[in-house]
């Protein structure tokens, strides 16, 4: 069964856009939290997360300073700041304290 897309929220150029909460929600339970078109979270949660993969965003580059960017259901997680992919040493070195 495929998933229903609820609602789409845009701004006056028609991209995906919301401020404080997910601009797509699908029937399944997935979102996108996006403003003018790129992920981005403030909040501290994923900005992207469907069944299989969770990945956080800061304004459309895959980030997150606390932990793995990109999680997935069957793979090892990944390290990114700034859309630049770390290994977990080299991700431990520079913003783990």
């Amino acid at each position: 069964m495929s998933s229903i897309q609820l609602f789409r929220l845009e701004d006056e150029n028609g991209r995906a856009h919301c401020i404080g909460g997910p601009a797509v929600k699908y029937s399944n339970g997935d979102e996108t939290w996006v403003i003018h078109g790129d992920y981005h979270r403030e909040d501290g949660g994923p900005a992207y997360m469907d069944n299989y993969q969770l990945i956080w965003f800061r304004y459309g580059k895959v980030h997150r300073p606390d932990g793995p960017a990109m999680v997935f259901l069957s793979k090892t997680p990944e390290y990114w700041m700034n859309g630049l992919h770390l290994t977990f040493e080299d991700f431990k070195k520079q913003y783990l304290i």
